[in-house]
This record gives structure tokens, sequence and C-alpha cells, in this order.
């Protein structure tokens, strides 16, 4: 686990040396343990990490000196490293610094291809003063960074990025609008004007004063997995899944396991359990947020019993946080670099509290397995889409039936609605001119014109893209800019408290194997996730496995914002020196937050709209970025 930042000069002057060495001491005294620097003529790197070093100094086979610093855990390293070796690297120890350094230095721009595992990286060809930058392709690790116009500066940390000299902190306006418009598309944009974020599955080459982006991966809708039976594929499917967790199990001596009792958590935990031997002596630790005083308003948050049928099949050390005791607005959501617009990230926040207290510091987390297995709800519109009235027909009727609804709302909602391309709705806003925001969203319309908000969700409407295909649909899932952005927050809500958060079903090649999977095998009679539910039959306990409805945590983020912030809300909403003003319509804010206030477990969109501009407003405060 590692946080690393550099700044590379490029063209007329020189680089301030001074200067840059004291934001370098500054970024990594910020942090413990320890950093390491180098500081080259054109460029400083330094690194921070725990327990191994983030930095390598490398010679080329072919020539010249290549450094980098890393944030990095590579899957597969032995087959990467043999590759180097082969092509006349040296590496004697063949840490994950190494590997990635060295791996740039041979392939380039290209060395993200050869990299299995979750990576956010800078290295510098000396003799050529080029900079390669590369992250994960789903965007675990984060990136930022900054071009002024002699340099490059980069960290993994937004905050460490503001350090360097020539980074002014200007706030971005257009981020402030989409964000409260509940946009969050934008894979690069920041709340400071030029600062970036590297895009998940790209890399980043600055050379000669110039930035170049590269994409190196995305998920392929023209691959197609065909084997000869449902034996096959749920094997090939328990394999790559069980791969992914193993590999995340290992140089982790210690391990916490998420444990919702949903399908995603349920399966990372009894596969750990199966590969370590489900030791009684030793068994694994497990995390889970419970909500003993909410389960009389609401039996959907009553997730206990699936979770005490995974802990029945033993080898576990079971933790609980009870988490409608805790508020939803922590620090976390407004006291860093940026306003952070996640509701439920005070259960994450929890669990990773409890897991290093009891210094489990590896956390495996099923976050957002949905997306990388996929419901199948999109083989319905393709069944629509080739004529297949007979199968949409029958599939329709027990999806409807397991869902608990009718089949004239499944085939509407998910076999005609979505033949509808996304750009026809962006065209109809335009030509009747209405805003494609819901104005409770409170936007404040001098703002929304300032940045031309509605011309920017209209483009992003257009530029989506119209999946034809439920393996297309399925790519532009995984493509989302929620998904890495979600990821991202974990990963850092998490090394604030010393812990490491992995996810397996983010393994790229179990995402690969997914989204290659035919239809078919994603909906079947009725059943969602079916290659998940098939290939851990046997694994999980059967009640788990035949879950039709996942938990709804929305009562206790509704139900402690009201009992335990009413003194933030009524402040940003209500108060007259508030600093949100200048971002959102008030009279509809105030508007959404009487309506909250009036029937809060039945106001989720009011719910909402009320702590994105509370958090913004403690943000603006802290950060005192506001007009």
């Amino acid at each position: 686990m590692s946080l690393i930042a550099g700044i590379c000069h490029s063209g007329p002057g020189t680089l301030d040396r001074d200067r840059v060495r004291r934001a370098a001491r500054a970024i990594a005294d910020s942090r413990r343990p320890s950093a390491q620097i180098w500081l080259g003529a054109a460029g400083v790197l330094t690194g921070r990490a725990t327990p191994v070093g983030s930095t390598a100094w490398l010679e080329s086979p072919r020539g010249g000196s290549v450094a980098g610093v890393v944030d990095a855990r590579l899957d597969d390293r032995e087959t990467l490293a043999r590759a180097l070796r082969g092509r006349g690297w040296v590496l004697d120890e063949a840490d994950d610094a190494a590997l990635v350094v060295a791996a740039c230095g041979q392939w380039g721009k290209d060395a993200p291809r050869h990299l299995l595992g979750d990576f956010a990286f800078a290295v510098w060809e000396v003799a050529r003063e080029r900079l390669i930058c590369g992250r994960d392709p789903i965007g675990v690790r984060p990136l930022f960074y900054c071009q002024t116009p002699n340099a490059l500066a980069f960290a993994s940390g937004l905050d460490d990025l503001l350090r360097w000299p020539g980074i002014e902190r200007r706030l971005d306006e257009g981020r402030v609008a989409e964000y409260l418009a509940q946009h969050f598309e934008d894979r690069e944009a920041t709340f400071y004007r030029g600062v970036r974020r590297l895009t998940p599955g790209h890399c980043l080459v600055y050379e000669a004063g110039r930035v170049r982006l590269h994409r190196y991966w995305a998920p392929d809708p023209t691959r197609t997995l065909e084997l000869a039976s449902d034996a096959e594929y749920e094997a090939a499917f328990r394999d790559t899944f069980t791969a992914a967790v193993a590999c995340r199990l290992e140089r982790a001596p210690r391990v916490a396991l998420a444990l919702s009792g949903g399908l995603d958590s349920s399966s990372i935990a009894c596969t750990a359990r199966s590969i370590v031997g489900g030791a009684a002596s030793a068994p694994l630790a497990t995390y889970s947020a419970v909500f003993p005083g909410l389960v009389t308003l609401d039996r959907r948050i009553a997730e206990r019993p699936y979770i005490d049928a995974v802990l029945a099949m033993g080898g576990f050390r079971p933790h609980f946080v009870e988490a409608d005791r805790i508020g939803p607005l922590i620090d976390r959501l407004w006291s860093g670099a940026e306003p952070v617009p996640a509701p439920n990230l005070y259960m994450d926040d929890a669990l990773f509290r409890a897991a290093a207290e009891h210094d489990d510091r590896v956390f495996l987390s099923g976050t957002d397995g949905d997306t990388t297995v996929s419901y199948g709800y999109e083989r319905l519109a393709e069944l629509a889409r080739r004529g297949r009235w007979d199968t949409l027909h029958r599939e329709s009727v027990a999806l409807a039936a397991r869902l608990g609804t009718t089949r004239a709302r499944v085939l509407w909602r998910l076999g005609i609605r979505p033949l509808v391309p996304p750009a026809w709705g962006a065209i109809w806003s335009e030509t009747v001119g209405t805003q494609p925001w819901p104005v409770a969203r409170a936007v404040d319309p001098g703002l929304a014109a300032r940045v031309h908000l509605a011309a920017r969700l209209r483009a992003a409407a257009r530029a989506r893209a119209y999946p034809r295909t439920a393996r297309e649909a399925h790519c532009a899932n995984l493509d989302s800019g929620l998904l890495g952005y979600a990821l991202e927050l974990l990963t850092d809500t998490a090394r604030a408290h010393g812990v490491e958060c992995r996810f397996p079903f983010f393994d790229r090649r179990l995402v690969d194997l997914c989204v290659a999977l035919p239809a078919e095998q994603k909906l079947r009679g009725g059943w969602t996730r079916s290659i998940l539910r098939r290939a851990m039959a046997g694994t999980i306990p059967d009640v788990v496995g035949g879950r039709t409805t996942k938990g709804n945590l929305s009562a206790s983020f509704k139900r402690g914002l009201l009992a335990r912030s009413r003194a933030e809300m009524d402040h940003y909403v209500l108060g007259e020196a508030s600093p949100v003003a200048a971002y959102v319509d008030v009279g509809l804010l105030r508007q959404a937050y009487a309506r909250f206030r009036a029937a809060p477990l039945r106001r989720d969109a009011d719910a909402l709209t009320v702590f994105l501009a509370v958090v913004l407003g403690l943000w603006l405060d802290r950060s005192r970025l506001g007009p």
C-alpha cells in the first residue's frame, strides 16, 4: 500500500529545486511511514509505502536508467518477472515496484497491458526525459495530474498533488454544478480547474512538454466465450473467481472479509474459507454492518439471517458494527480535498475502522460485484430486438414472478424502454426546452447557465453508447464513471485507517470472462446473475444463493441524517449565510428539506438533494474556495 507523488519539468527555465524539495518533504512528512525521494535533473519522485518500498531504480538492458514510484498489488508476478528477465532485466528481488518500472522500461506506454492487479504508477526514463503514468483498468488505485506551462505534477492523493509548486487551488464550478445535478460520469474531472484524474484503463505519456493519453484496456463487446455445456461455463467462472480471491489473499497474513449477507460478499467469504481450508484454528475475520434498531421500520434492511447462514458454516471470526448508531454525515465526506457524494460511506468507514482496531489490515470487499457479473436484465431487450418473442415472454413471466411484479411492467422497463437510444431523450429535452436534470436537485439557474450545464448533460447523453446487444450494455455499465469513482473512494477511505481494500470481482480476468459469457448464462428462468448462483452452489448457503432481494439500507441513511445531523442541515439549508447559496436554488432546496422532514422514510430524492448540499457547504467552509 503506497502513496506516490512527483513533478517533472519540461520546457524553458529550470526546476526550482529548493522549492520542489520542500514540497516533496512536506508531502512525505504529511503521512507515515517515511518516504523515499529521488531528485533528478528534470524531476522529483516521492513515494511512501508499507510494508515494502514503492520506489525503484533500474538500469535498462538497452542502456540508460529508469526510475519510478509505484502503488501496486500485482498478480501473477512470476510470469511477468520471467518475461522481463528473458529480455535482459536484472530483477533480484522482483518486488512490485521493480516489476512495474522494468515493464515500463521494456514496453513503454503498453506496459499496463502486461500488468495484472491494482496499480497506479509513474516511471521516469532518465535519458529520454519521458514520464509514463498508468492506472489499473477499473480504477481501484487513484492517480491525479496537472499540467502547468513547464511541468507535469502527479500524485495518488489529490491533497498531495495540490502541494506541488505551480498548482493553483481554483474551484471548478462546472464540477460543482454536475455534483449538485448528481451527474458523476465525467471520469477525469475534479473540483479544481486544470486538475484531472487519470482515467482508469489509461496510460499517460509526458514528453517534451506534451501530454498524450492512451487507452490500453476496455471491456470487449466483441469477444464471445463459447463452451459446450452449462457445467463448463460454471467451472470456468468458478476457477477464475477462485483465482481472483486467492490472489487477493496472498501477502496478507491477517485478512478481513466484508460480509453483508448478499451474493457477492458471501461468495468471497465462502471461497476464501475453502482456499484456506476453513480451519477453526485460524478463522477468517468477517465484518458486517447490522441495524438492530431499524428492522421494525423496514424489513428490507434485515440481512442478519443471511449473514448468520454463512457464519454457521464455520471457519469465521465474526465482528458486527451497529451502523444504525452512526450518523451518515461523517468527517470523511467533507474534510478532504473534494466533497464526497457517498451517502453510505459511513458504513464502509466504520467497517474499515473496526478491521484496523483488530489489526486486520487487508480487507476483501464484494462492492459492485453485480456490475461485473451483471444481473442479465439486458437479455430481455436483446430478445425483443431479435424478435424472439416466445423466449421473451417466458423469461418475462419468470422474472416478474421472482421480483413480485407484473409481466407488463417487466416487459416495458427491461424489454422495450432500453430500445430507445439515450440520445433521443437529450434531443427531445432540447427540442421542447426542458432541462435534462430534475428540478428537485436544486441547481442554481445562474450557475447552470454559467457552466452550460444543460449542454454538458445533453452532450454526455448523446455520447453515451447505444447498446445493441446485451454484451454492449454490460460493457457500458463497466465503463461507468461512477464505478471507478466508488472504488477510488473506498480505497482512500480504507487507507485513512491503515487498511488496504481489495476487490476480487474487479480482477481483470474475471471481468473479461463475465463480459464474454452468453446472455443466457446471466439471466435464465427468471434468475438474475444465474452463472454466479450456479457456480457457487455448494459453496455458499442455499438460502443466500436463492435470494431474490437486495438489502435496502436507505432507512438507516435517512433516519441517521435527520436524527444526528439536524444542526448541520438547518445551518446550510436554512441559514442566511450558507456558502451553498451561491450554487443552489435556495427555495427549491428548502422545499426539499421540508418534504424530507415531514416524511423522511418516503423521501429518497429529497434526502439525497439535502445531503449533497450540506456536504458541499461543509467542504466549502473548510476549503474556503467559495465565492
